[in-house]
Parts: structure tokens; sequence; C-alpha cells
């Protein structure tokens, strides 16, 4: 998993597609609880063979009765289960669950609002992936220099279960997710240990704001 680091400009002072817990509460990402299993291997059967990966993300939107601006939608979640097809069986089995958010930077901007504002009165989790990437209501040019837009894709969690850890499963997962739900978003914000992303994965990942955090700027 390289990590492409990037000289920070002077004036920065800090820098079915083919999803578990948001971690209410906690009072910043690191101390959100993880309860996904990515460490432990067990033999199984020949998971070598698969064919298919199967996401389904269901998503929902919330309408008011009465308005209020920080709460129109601007951060849409998306979770749902993972299956996965062996060979030409006909049979699919569920291997684990994610959870994706979609932060519209780029509406709140129309909006005249600023998405970190947006987020921190979400929630603590929340503030904590704006603060990563946005600075001055837009992506940080230290990450991207000319985002396509002002939208992000994180992957918040992502969990599979311990037998079917090592066939580097969740980087094809993560990949097909930025090139689809992600295809509008200037990048796709995870961190590793959160969606079982280790050193030998082949994803250039690009730090942010927080060390913790790392991106996707190029899928």
């Amino acid at each position: 998993m390289p990590i492409v680091h990037r000289p920070r400009p002077a004036r920065l002072e800090r820098a079915t597609y083919g999803l578990e817990g948001r971690g209410i509460g906690a009072t910043s990402l690191i101390d959100a609880p993880f309860t996904g299993r990515h460490t432990s291997r067990v033999p199984s059967e020949d998971i070598s063979v698969w064919s298919e990966l199967l996401v389904a993300l269901d998503s929902s939107l919330v309408v008011q009765r009465e308005s209020d601006d920080y709460q129109d939608n601007y951060v849409r979640r998306q979770a749902g289960p993972i299956r996965i097809r062996l060979g030409d069986s006909d049979k699919t089995t569920k291997i684990g669950e994610i959870e994706a958010w979609y932060i519209d930077g780029s509406r709140a901007a129309d909006d005249s609002l600023d998405i970190a504002d947006v987020c921190d009165s979400l929630g603590q989790v929340e503030s904590d992936y704006a603060a990563a990437v946005y600075t001055d209501r837009s992506i940080d040019p230290a990450i991207i220099e000319d985002p396509v837009s002002n939208d992000v894709l994180v992957i918040h969690s992502l969990t599979l279960q311990a037998k079917y850890h090592g066939q580097k499963l969740e980087t094809h997962i993560i990949r097909k997710i930025a090139r689809t739900v992600g295809y509008h978003c200037a990048a796709v914000v995870l961190i590793p240990k959160r969606v079982g992303i280790t050193d030998s994965d082949e994803l250039e990942l690009v730090p942010t704001k927080n060390p913790s955090i790392l991106c996707l700027t190029s899928f």
C-alpha cells in the first residue's frame, strides 16, 4: 500500500455494485468502536476461485417536515451486505458488510454552506472526516490540486469474515465502489484498519491532514 507524500503549500499550517457500525457517541474516529475482525485467519474452502463479489448498498433520505439547512442530506449513508460467488456456482454466500458515506460538498457550497460545519453539526466522527480533507470549504489543495468536484466518498467500515481474509477482496471492493459510487468524487477517504487494508495491498493512498485517515485520488 504505497503512500504518496505530496508537498504542502506553505500557507497551510496543518495539514448491485461489484456495508458495520457508525461509532455513534464516539469522541473521535480513533475512539470509535470497531468490531470487525481483520487479523485472524482460519482454513476454508478455496476462495481463490471466486468469480464475483456482490455488494448491495441500501440508502435512505431524510425528509423533514420543517426545513433545516444542516440536516438536508449533505451526508448520505449507504450500507449493506457483501456476498461472494465461487466459480460457476449458482449460490452466493454472505461474507461481510460495508458502510459508506457520501459527503456532498459541492451542493453544500452551492447552498453557501461550509461542509466542514455541516459535518461538525452531525457528530464528531463526521467532523473528523471532513476536517481531514477540507480547507476553506474546498478539498485541501495539498491532497489534490484540481479536484473534479467538492464531493468525498468515505468508506467508513468494511468487515469480512476471518476466513475470507488474505485474498485482497477488500481492495477489489474499494476500487469498484470508488469507480461507481465515487465516480463524481474528488477523493475516496478511509482508515486502513477499519477496512482491512494493509501495506501489502496495491492501493495508492494519499495522506490527509489527519495521519490516521488516507485517501484515494486516482481511481
